[in-house]
């Protein structure tokens, strides 16, 4: 929070608070916020690092925090079309473990590719670059069954960072 309010007081020609507390560098940022709105460049770094801050404190506290899987296949990588794959994880604070949950929904336009499939999570906030998550022989196109539309596949796990 200090670097933040030295950074907006520095552009905006003022002084940085000095040994102040995050409240009082908080509620100096809320009060100079009418004049970095007025410069674009300073008002979208204010605002990215906020919500950086916000995702911070969501998973501090225990959040669920989206991310984007993929979904692959051994051969050839299945083709979403019009299905849903979402993904999300949770850092339990204490313990330092990470769930995490996929979930894949079939749609009419959906391609299963062929092999066995893969999906990772992909996201540097949750400690790892890219998390593996391996189905093995057990689901594919035709295994455990020929998918059709509307068909789920739901993953989930837990490991230590």
């Amino acid at each position: 929070m200090a670097e933040l309010e030295g950074a907006i007081a520095d552009r905006l020609g003022l002084t940085a608070l000095v040994g102040a507390s995050t409240g009082a560098r908080l509620s100096r940022i809320v009060g100079l916020l009418r004049r970095v709105e007025e410069q674009q460049d300073l008002a979208e770094h204010v605002e990215a690092e906020a919500l950086r801050l916000a995702r911070t404190a969501a998973r501090a506290l225990g959040d669920v925090e989206p991310v984007h899987p993929t979904w692959t296949g051994a051969t050839t990588n299945p083709v979403l079309g019009n299905g849903t794959l979402a993904g999300a994880y949770k850092v339990a604070d204490t313990a330092k473990t990470v769930h995490i949950r996929i979930r894949l929904v079939t749609g009419t336009t959906t391609t299963y590719g062929s092999g066995a499939w893969s999906s990772g999570l992909l996201s540097g906030a949750a400690g790892v670059d890219r998390i593996p998550v391996q189905t093995g022989t057990g689901a594919s196109g035709t295994i455990p069954f020929a998918w059709a539309s509307g068909c789920q596949l739901v993953l989930a796990g837990v490991y230590q960072i």
